[in-house]
């Protein structure tokens, strides 16, 4: 058996799944195959199971009416006169054509 294997067992993830892998673990623990399997019933019939448990998460809490801003003054406005952003951008488009063939008369 490997380590992995081993390890998933006694974490409790799954059961011996073969004869061969309860013979193996009552070898290294120094008990009979029955005794192990006798001890594993017994204390699967004593514990009782554990409850499941739920998580609920927690709604969050509305806002109140008074603590939200007034959004009329958080609106964008539009800005009609920029000169220095217009002489600072004058050249942008230098250089830049039409690829419309009608622009330059013809009619393709």
């Amino acid at each position: 058996m490997s380590q992995n294997r081993v390890g998933i067992i006694f974490r409790g993830e799954t059961p011996p799944a073969t004869v061969g892998e309860v013979s193996a673990i009552s070898k290294v623990v120094g008990l009979l195959s029955w005794e192990v399997v006798s001890r594993a019933e017994k204390s699967a019939t004593t514990q009782t199971p554990k409850p499941s448990l739920k998580i609920i998460p927690t709604p969050e809490p509305e806002p109140e009416e008074e603590a939200l801003p007034d959004f009329s003054k958080l609106a964008a406005r539009r800005v009609t006169s920029r000169p220095q952003y217009d002489h600072a951008h004058n050249h942008d488009t230098t250089g830049e054509e039409s690829q419309d063939p009608s622009d330059y008369g013809y009619d393709w």
